[in-house]
């Protein structure tokens, strides 16, 4: 599933080199910004839809989850900086946390 996201992602926004984490991460950011955006009616569709089995690309272009993502592409696009510093300091957080778990096993 990775490698399918990332390959969406990197098809409708292939000037952003992201970790499959940030990308994840900020387009489920993107639900929350943009769920409200959505009727009722969309919304059972969508469930319905996920219901089922529907290959990747249809899925992806489900208007929840292109508008996630693009938010998402947007938003990095728009704060480079932001995005830059977030994940320097997060990839150490989670390079610590995993870290933690070997010692702990």
């Amino acid at each position: 599933a990775d490698k399918s996201f990332l390959k969406n992602v990197h098809r409708r926004f292939p000037q952003i080199k992201a970790d499959i984490f940030l990308w994840s991460f900020f387009h489920e950011l993107g639900h929350a910004e943009t769920e409200d955006n959505f009727s009722n009616f969309e919304w059972l569709v969508y469930n319905f839809a996920i219901a089922h089995k529907i290959t990747d690309e249809i899925y992806y272009h489900l208007p929840q989850e292109y508008q996630a993502t693009k938010w998402a592409g947007n938003f990095m696009l728009n704060n480079e900086q932001f995005i830059f510093k977030f994940w320097k300091e997060l990839k150490v957080l989670i390079l610590k946390y995993y870290r933690s778990m070997i010692n702990e096993a």
